[in-house]
């Protein structure tokens, strides 16, 4: 999906979210892993999974809630909502099964999508 390395390549998805939300999962497969990352707002605890295996656990935005507004920028790390996009910060190769859910998904969840099982998204399925 990115070939190469340019400051302009980057895909935008919005979800159609009616409300800001207070909880979400996104999973993406970058070339051969399965990325999830989960947060609620409650604890503000997120999470990083690689490969169905939790990585990270720690506490960000307890209390925030996301704004309807929100997008999932791939491709590109930016470093301003939107936007500030750099060469150096791009990614070269392919992503694919982006899906996101209004909840954060349970270890077994996270495994059933892992393991390639329907679990139907509520928000996105790209």
């Amino acid at each position: 999906m990115f070939p190469k390395e340019f400051d302009n390549s980057y895909v935008s998805l919005k979800a159609q979210l009616k409300n800001s939300q207070k909880a979400f999962t996104v999973c993406l497969h970058i070339s051969t892993e399965h990325i999830y990352t989960n947060w609620e707002s409650t604890s503000g605890i997120v999470e990083y999974w690689v490969d169905g295996k939790p990585r990270i656990r720690k506490s960000l935005k307890k209390g925030y809630t996301v704004g309807s507004e929100a997008n999932i920028i791939l491709g590109q790390e930016q470093d301003s909502f939107g936007g500030e996009f750099y060469v150096n910060q791009s990614l070269v190769g392919d992503i694919g099964d982006v899906n996101m859910w209004y909840f954060v998904l349970s270890p077994e969840e996270i495994n059933t999508v892992y393991s390639g099982r329907t679990f139907s998204p509520n928000v996105l399925n790209w």
